[in-house]
């Protein structure tokens, strides 16, 4: 039998007690210099595998802002989004991306983990 409990995945086989955190996921990859609807769809992509991995996707794309925000708005929105967080997944040529540069930055400064992957989420070299 399973069961969920608050941030926890807890299941129950044979007596056995398995637990895992659920954690909240940022997404970073660039949005800049491509198109907007690439981009979402792209997005959404991740945000559909974290949720399969049983974990909360956090994504910038979602921050509540009009996409031609200035980047300093946004910067300052999507930060408070990723400080919510438990790690941070970088898909693609990061460092090409102001916007990505910032979060990995920040991401370090408080400790938050950071992983990174290709586009096809196989993991690069933390």
């Amino acid at each position: 039998a399973a069961r969920r409990c608050g941030l926890r995945n807890e299941i129950l086989s044979e007596g056995l007690k398995i637990t895992t955190m659920k954690k909240r996921i940022y997404i970073s990859a660039p949005i800049t210099g491509y198109y907007l609807c690439e981009r979402k769809k792209f997005f959404e992509q991740k945000e559909e595998e974290i949720i399969k991995l049983g974990h909360t996707p956090v994504s910038p794309m979602k921050n509540g802002l009009p996409y031609d925000a200035p980047l300093c708005d946004h910067l300052k929105v999507d930060t408070q989004m990723l400080l919510t967080c438990d790690e941070i997944w970088f898909y693609g040529n990061v460092c090409e991306s102001k916007g990505c540069k910032f979060e990995w930055r920040t991401a370090y400064a408080c400790g938050i983990t950071r992983r990174y992957f290709d586009q096809e989420k196989t993991p690069l070299a933390k």
